[in-house]
């Protein structure tokens, strides 16, 4: 963990990719919540090809990035640089799935975004 993270009180990922709870947070939802750095979980990556009934592959392909590079984001054996985690939050943001963390409230997850006519992607 980095002291900037941890002088922030927010919550960051250990050298393991476990998400520790540095922020001693009084359990409100607030801006502070929030991470600095958009990341995502390998549990939210593997969920969020799930719900758009993707592949490694076909995600590899939308993003630009190697299917061996999703596998390891998936597997948790290295968390993405800024650039990769952004081509993939950019590219489910574009098909209708977002990402969510609040690390207060312990909430982690992906949902499905409705579309202009009420209707999901």
């Amino acid at each position: 963990m980095t002291d900037r993270y941890r002088a922030q009180g927010k919550r960051t990922r250990s050298d393991t990719g476990t998400i520790a709870d540095v922020s001693g947070a009084n359990g409100a939802v607030g801006d502070n919540d929030v991470a600095e750095r958009r990341t995502i979980s390998p549990a939210q990556l593997r969920a969020a090809r799930g719900a758009l009934d993707w592949s490694r592959a076909e995600l590899a392909q939308a993003t630009g990035l190697s299917s061996e590079t999703i596998k390891n984001i998936e597997h948790g054996n290295f968390l993405p640089q800024s650039a990769t985690n952004e081509k993939i939050i950019e590219t489910f943001s574009a098909h209708g799935v977002e990402f969510i963390s609040i690390y207060s409230a312990n909430i982690v997850g992906v949902v499905m975004v409705s579309d202009k006519t009420g209707g999901v992607p």
